[in-house]
């Protein structure tokens, strides 16, 4: 989709700005000045995958510090692209902060210092409520990158007779937001956890076209670019511990 070039007074703009409730939101810049040292983020909602080009600088994540600062260990000569994806990872539901939890930089960020927040960004809005029409694709691709691994859309159609409730296993996979026939199954983390599985009810299946599966990972992709329905649910990952 193409993205939304403007000035904002205070910040580049948060999701509630252009009414998108949920889903990602990416903010890009075209930064040609001095060479890039760091980029800080202030009050980011809820977790901001940062990259300049194709190097991935690091994660800022709202759960352990809202506010964050990510050093350049390469050059960045020239032209330089400031990628900054934040996903909306929930909202706040009970107490004060209900009618506050903007989602995406809802205040600031610098570079090198220095504010850039008034800088003409890029914003594109990605709610993600529904897959991606894949059109002719008909496998997982791996993406043949010239720098660390990106976040990616696989896609894969496949034929079953099969209409019975199951489970995608995404154990190998990263993190990400899985899709069946273009239905949001859920979010998966299988190394963060609790929940490893996401239950798929049997009605979403396709027993008499082609089903097609997509996942957007956001961290790295399984070797060998397979995933599985299983039967049985899990719904603690192995070292999980309950805490009472």
């Amino acid at each position: 989709s193409s993205g939304i070039n403007a000035e904002w007074p205070l910040r580049p703009g948060t999701m509630e700005y252009f009414d998108q409730p949920d889903g990602f939101i990416l903010y890009t810049l075209e930064w040609t000045e001095s060479p890039i040292s760091n980029i800080s983020l202030f009050d980011v909602h809820d977790r901001a995958i940062v990259y300049l080009n194709t190097t991935r600088l690091g994660v800022i994540d709202r759960r352990f510090a809202a506010n964050g600062s990510l050093v350049a260990n390469t050059s960045t000569e020239g032209t330089t692209q400031v990628f900054i994806l934040v996903e909306n990872m929930g909202r706040v539901n009970h107490g004060s902060f209900m009618g506050t939890d903007f989602k995406g930089i809802t205040r600031s960020v610098l570079i090198n210092g220095n504010d850039v927040s008034k800088r003409n960004w890029t914003v594109y809005s990605m709610p993600l409520e529904k897959g991606p029409d894949l059109g002719r694709h008909s496998e997982i691709v791996s993406l043949e990158t010239d720098g660390d691994f990106r976040p990616s859309m696989f896609c894969v159609k496949f034929s079953t007779p099969n209409q019975k409730d199951t489970f995608l296993d995404p154990r190998g996979w990263g993190k990400g937001v899985a899709y069946l026939n273009g239905v949001n199954l859920g979010r998966y983390w299988p190394t963060e956890g609790p929940q490893v599985t996401l239950y798929t009810p049997g009605v979403y299946f396709n027993p008499t076209a082609p089903n097609t599966l997509c996942i957007l990972e956001l961290e790295a992709q399984k070797p060998d670019l397979t995933i599985s329905f299983i039967k049985t649910p899990i719904l603690q990952k192995p070292d999980s511990v309950d805490v009472f």
